[in-house]
């Protein structure tokens, strides 16, 4: 899904970094990589979720836009500070979220 999305994120022109779990993607924004919005599994590899990876990165960048995305409804909290899409979830609807999420025109 990882490949599959980035894929699809970079036919409409952006700019994609991927990170195989939470300790990679703390590594590559701990590294200064231009982030401007953040997709997330919830669930994944390791020793965190994406949950709680949206939580730090919001601690070391209050206000970063995160989009969080599962198969697994109980896998998600209440965490209204998060755009949380369900799986399967359409390539417009996932754009539709990181726009929403960037606080950018929707609905194009």
């Amino acid at each position: 899904l990882n490949r599959v999305t980035a894929s699809l994120l970079r036919s409409f022109s952006c700019q994609v970094l991927t990170a195989k779990d939470a300790d990679e993607a703390l590594q590559l924004f701990g590294s200064g990589a231009a982030v401007d919005v953040v997709l997330s599994d919830v669930v994944m590899p390791g020793s965190m979720d994406g949950q709680a990876l949206a939580r730090e990165l919001r601690k070391r960048r209050p206000g970063l836009p995160v989009v969080l995305i599962s198969g697994y409804s109980e896998a998600l909290t209440a965490e209204s500070s998060f755009i949380v899409l369900r799986k399967p979830a359409s390539p417009s609807q996932i754009l539709e979220a990181l726009r929403r999420a960037m606080g950018l025109p929707t609905g194009m």
